[in-house]
């Protein structure tokens, strides 16, 4: 081995070391981003139903960007997704797929 090419190898050994520790702290970043962004809707700011209440419903506040019909609280996916995807992302948001129980929702 000549001087030279230990050096080298000292100094890619240097190099890798600092990228593997970088991808390490990206990861570590990401993961708690991703934690901190995917937050539980129950502590979304609530955003107040009808003022005032439709008659003969109560009061309920609905999650931000939800829309409140009739005492429950509704929301309406911007993206495509098929019905098993759809389904998966109801626990996520606390929530279940909508079965239309009348004319009303229906027409909703």
């Amino acid at each position: 081995d000549s001087p030279l090419s230990s050096q080298c190898c000292k100094r890619m050994l240097v190099i890798l070391g600092a990228v593997c520790i970088i991808l390490t702290l990206a990861v570590i970043i990401l993961t708690i981003l991703g934690k901190l962004l995917n937050h539980d809707l129950s502590l979304a700011p609530l955003m107040p139903g009808p003022f005032p209440p439709d008659e003969g419903s109560e009061c309920k506040l609905c999650p931000m960007d939800w829309l409140s019909h009739r005492g429950k609280c509704y929301w309406f996916s911007k993206g495509n997704k098929d019905w098993n995807g759809s389904r998966d992302d109801c626990p996520r948001k606390k929530s279940h797929i909508l079965v239309i129980q009348d004319q009303d929702e229906m027409v909703m």
